[in-house]
């Protein structure tokens, strides 16, 4: 059964109606967006989605970090990349056996930051504690992206160090040298799941004690905690 003239008109005057409401709509968020921008500048902080905002708030330390990581990893011996990390590193003559050059990769991030790990992984530790940079593991605490991580066990001797790049939610993501064996050791970003109850991080070892962390940027880690 077709539609009265009257019926008719009603319809079509709500169907224009929906529509200048859609694209009104459309053009009030288009004018907020564009004041947001500046007229094509980048919008403000306040105006991304959270991941966002925490990116830009990184320092200038820890995003240096960041993009270090980035150009560095993925990489393996004997590639040019990999060489920046460890430019001395070979197979054929290690410095001791089961040796790996997961502390080269904490050492050159500590440099970017201004920071001299004298090359070791418990040294990292010992030299955080000594100026105040230190943070153990536990009680709630996370590491912010380029701090320097130390995994161990349960006698708190260190086993192995890497670079936070995200310690979010229930897996985190690391920078990690010496991954592989000896002949092909590659530099590789690593999803650990992170037991908070547990205090452990998991990875191609299994889990293992967190042991905690070397804050590279004490001033900034309220940013991006």
């Amino acid at each position: 059964m077709g539609l009265s003239k009257d019926a008719g008109a009603v319809a079509a005057g709500a169907l224009v109606g929906v529509f200048a409401f859609f694209f009104g709509r459309k053009a009030v968020e288009g004018r907020r967006l564009r004041r947001l921008a500046g007229d094509g500048a980048s919008p403000p902080v306040s105006a991304l989605r959270p991941t966002q905002k925490k990116i830009m708030e990184l320092s200038p330390k820890r995003a240096a970090v960041m993009a270090f990581l980035d150009e560095v990893i993925p990489s393996q011996y004997p590639d040019a990349k990999f060489k920046r990390i460890a430019p001395s590193y070979d197979p054929d003559h290690l410095p001791m056996p089961n040796y790996t050059p997961c502390g080269e990769l904490a050492a050159r991030a500590g440099a970017v930051a201004g920071i001299n790990t004298r090359g070791g992984l418990s040294s990292i530790r010992d030299i955080g504690r000594a100026n105040g940079s230190w943070v153990e593991a536990g009680g709630g605490r996370r590491p912010n992206p380029g701090d320097l991580y130390l995994l161990g066990n349960a006698q708190g001797a260190v086993l192995h160090t890497g670079v936070i790049k995200d310690a979010n939610g229930d897996v985190w993501i690391t920078g990690d040298s010496g991954q592989g064996d000896a002949k092909h050791s590659a530099a590789l970003f690593l999803s650990r799941p992170y037991d908070e109850v547990a205090v452990t991080l998991g990875g191609p070892a299994g889990p293992r004690k967190l042991l905690g962390w070397y804050d590279i940027d004490p001033s900034s880690s309220d940013l991006v905690s």
